[in-house]
């Protein structure tokens, strides 16, 4: 009698240990749902809030794989605007779940030799922001030698040596920020 009751005390801890660790398979629908709800959150945006009097080509270049690695045209977003004297918001969307080491914004390729303001530009994620106002621009963006700053709001495009390629690209500094806050 007494073997009997460890033989049946020995079963109900097997079961039981067994019936703990099985593990439960959620339902695929409301796990697509899940996905289908939070795919806007993995993708990484740049607002460009810009005037710019000219139709013309903005792209943004960004770098997924090492901060080494060098810009691709495979890694790139185009965004035409039109020309106008008011403000518009220019949107690069980024593939989802890429969170770029770096990145670019060429402001133009018609070669248009002419001024550029910048409003703000917002970098967003997963919810989360990053505003980049006049006053700050400077020091999250860098212009290269396309472009020359006239009061931190206005980008002068200009050809240099007979070349034209004016672009702003993320600093160190904006590189750690996204890297904290995003």
């Amino acid at each position: 009698m007494k073997n009997l009751v460890y033989i049946v005390l020995v079963l109900f801890f097997t079961i039981s240990c067994v019936n703990k660790n099985k593990t439960v398979t959620p339902n695929k629908s409301t796990e697509n749902e899940k996905i289908k709800d939070n795919k806007d959150n993995d993708v990484f945006k740049v607002y460009l809030d810009v005037k710019a009097l000219e139709d013309d080509k903005f792209q943004l270049f960004y770098k997924d794989t090492s901060p080494d690695a060098k810009y691709d045209v495979k890694k790139r977003i185009e965004v035409k605007i039109k020309g106008s004297n008011d403000y518009q918001t220019v949107l690069f969307e980024l593939p989802q779940n890429i969170l770029p080491y770096m990145f670019r914004i060429d402001l133009g390729e018609a070669g248009y030799e002419t001024p550029i303001d910048i409003n703000f530009v917002k970098i967003e994620m997963n919810s989360k922001q990053i505003l980049i106002d006049q006053t700050t621009i400077n020091r999250f963006l860098s212009k290269n030698i396309y472009l020359e700053t006239e009061n931190g709001l206005t980008f002068q495009r200009k050809k240099v040596s007979g070349n034209y390629d004016p672009f702003l690209t993320s600093t160190t500094f904006l590189i750690k920020k996204i890297e904290l806050e995003l």
